[in-house]
């Protein structure tokens, strides 16, 4: 069960890491156009923003996924109680 645990977890956080990697890049390109610009005030709300959108957006698949994942256990855990009792 520990293998399916890991495997639903880069599932799930990998389309919010390649947010925030292109976040990062889109910042770093505009520091270099602009750079009067203050990346670090800028950065940290930038961050929040695409981090708010992606759950937003990915919270029906979440919920579907989790739902999914947690039917399989407790089937397996039942009838995991049931051979062993």
């Amino acid at each position: 069960m520990g293998g399916v645990i890991f495997l639903v977890a880069v599932h799930l956080a990998s389309p919010v890491n390649a947010a925030m990697v292109i976040s990062n890049y889109a910042v770093g390109i505009l520091g270099l156009a602009i750079p009067q610009l203050n990346l670090m005030a800028l950065q940290l709300p930038a961050h929040v923003g695409v981090t708010l959108l992606i759950l937003g957006l990915g919270t029906g698949p979440l919920s579907q996924a989790m739902l999914d994942t947690l039917s399989h256990f407790t089937e397996r855990a039942i009838a995991a109680a049931l051979g062993s009792g």
